[in-house]
């Protein structure tokens, strides 16, 4: 006997409903143009993905502060950084 009257829904079955929804709030004329839309924003969200990526590696890479000796603590760390950059 079944105890839980819940849905269970795959993955592909979600997509379906999804796809199914948007058939239905845009109608088939606009949902090529919606898709087209879609496309773009994912396009720009990756490539400025990309370039923020990029400017984290120049970033990290310019950072090279060698600290010779043990540091007791993260003050005195700190110290040694701002005499390295003054």
């Amino acid at each position: 006997m079944i105890n839980d009257l819940s849905l269970f829904i795959g993955g592909i079955e979600w997509v379906i409903i999804i796809l199914l929804g948007l058939i239905l709030l845009l109608g088939t004329r606009r949902l090529p143009q919606f898709a087209r839309t879609m496309g773009k924003v994912v396009g720009e969200f990756q490539k400025a993905r990309r370039d923020v990526d990029k400017e984290l590696e120049k970033v990290d890479s310019a950072i090279s502060i060698p600290i010779s000796g043990p540091v007791a603590s993260e003050r005195e760390k700190l110290k040694l950084l701002q005499e390295h950059w003054r």
